[in-house]
């Protein structure tokens, strides 16, 4: 995975309006709240491949309508507007911990947006996959039941969750954000570099990485919300 992608697929997630939202991500978010919520059809039976209890993968590819480098064309100066405002907030407030730093950060984006000195990319999403499912049929036999593809390419980003409890799909796209900043993260330590500072997050991002950081003391597990990262926010 490409993190300008994936950075292009959360920016179109957090301005689309709710009813695009909603018809585009209402059968994932059926799917991953179906275990809680038996009164939910989701769109894979899982049960007809997986005990209830058995670990289950859930997954949606996402494409956006444009290429990489309209992406990068598009993000790169938006980029380095981020990276100088993060460099402000870690000099003016060394001694105020990292929630200070954060919201410092997330207040200094939203007046420069408001005021037009940046512009945040503005990216569309093509269309979304099938609900895919990863399962083991037996200890590292993992099985994929595949969705439909509606494009013959390479998605920008997939979205993997496993089952989760019940909630409404407004709270669904905060979630979806979430997860995107941690695969961006991940796709910076695959490359073996730090994460800018906006990525330096703990969660779920994609699953192989997860199964990295929690079977290779070389990492942190960057996986869970709860682990003592310096630097790095839940």
């Amino acid at each position: 995975m490409n993190p300008d992608r994936i950075a292009a697929v959360l920016a179109a997630v957090h301005t689309m309006d709710d009813d695009q939202f909603e018809s585009l991500f209402d059968p994932f978010h059926r799917q991953v709240v179906s275990y809680d919520d038996p009164s939910v059809d989701p769109p894979v039976d899982s049960l007809e491949y997986v005990d209830r209890e058995e670990f289950k993968l859930y997954m949606l590819d996402v494409y956006l309508k444009e290429d990489l480098e309209e992406i990068r064309a598009t993000a790169d100066a938006y980029s380095d507007e981020l990276a100088t405002i993060v460099d402000e907030v870690e000099s003016q407030t060394d001694s105020g911990g990292l929630r200070q730093k954060v919201a410092s950060f997330a207040g200094q984006v939203q007046e420069r947006t408001a005021s037009g000195d940046i512009e945040p990319p503005e990216f569309s999403i093509e269309a979304v996959s099938d609900v895919h499912m990863l399962y083991y049929e037996d200890t590292n036999d993992d099985r994929v039941v595949e969705g439909n593809r509606p494009l013959d390419r390479e998605p920008d980003s997939r979205l993997e969750f496993t089952p989760m409890p019940a909630h409404p799909i407004e709270q669904f796209r905060p979630l979806i954000e979430e997860h995107l900043l941690c695969q961006i993260r991940d796709c910076y330590v695959g490359m073996g570099e730090e994460p800018p500072a906006q990525y330096r997050v703990l969660g779920h991002g994609l699953y192989k990485f997860a199964q990295k950081y929690r079977h290779f003391d070389c990492y942190p597990d960057y996986a869970d919300p709860n682990a003592d990262v310096p630097g790095y926010r839940p």
